[in-house]
């Protein structure tokens, strides 16, 4: 808390009175988001704080046929951690997210990650409704890249019995998909 102990023309001066850390219980939807690595990393950084206003916990960028960007420089890694540390307090209530990077192949990437996760890929043009598994407290949404998941790409998620789902009737960029499908996903959750 603080207090108004100046005001000019050109600043306000504030004395700080009283420190307090809110510690609120966060949600805990346990959605991982599969995005592939979009072609700017400024993209990482609008998914991230959205993403974590929302109150999804975890993040897995990742490499995918159509991907331009092959990696995130140390030094992208470290702002787009702070974005989301900001976006985290100054949404309140949600839990801090977890981001990965991986270099991996999508087939590595899908195997090592937890099977008892519903994967649900968001894919243009597939079902507008989303059946839920009631057995899994867990779900993957995979969000694809620019210029959309390859036929390769797609015969994997198929060979892999994953959920194919559109949840809006309009073409998205992927930052606009990675964020109305999260969006869409809690709230069917909650």
């Amino acid at each position: 808390m603080y207090e108004v102990v100046a005001i000019s023309k050109k600043h306000v001066d504030f004395t700080e009175r009283e420190a307090e850390l809110i510690q609120r219980e966060g949600k805990n939807l346990n959605i991982t988001i599969f995005q592939a690595l979009p072609n700017k990393t400024a993209t990482m950084e609008i998914l991230i704080q959205k993403l974590v206003e929302i109150g999804i916990n975890k993040v897995v960028f990742f490499r995918s046929d159509h991907s331009q960007l092959h990696e995130v420089p140390a030094n992208k890694n470290t702002r787009i951690a702070a974005i989301a540390e900001e976006a985290l307090e100054q949404s309140g209530g949600n839990n801090p997210i977890t981001i990965i990077y991986k270099k991996d192949s999508l087939e590595k990437v899908f195997e090592n990650d937890d099977q008892h996760m519903q994967h649900i890929v968001g894919y243009p043009n597939a079902k507008n409704t989303l059946t839920l598994d009631a057995n899994c407290t867990d779900y993957a949404l995979w969000i694809w890249p620019e210029g959309g998941w390859s036929e390769e790409e797609e015969a994997f998620f198929r060979g892999k019995s994953a959920t194919f789902w559109t949840f809006n009737s309009n073409v998205l960029r992927l930052e606009t998909a990675s964020i109305v499908g999260a969006g869409i996903l809690a709230y069917l959750l909650e």
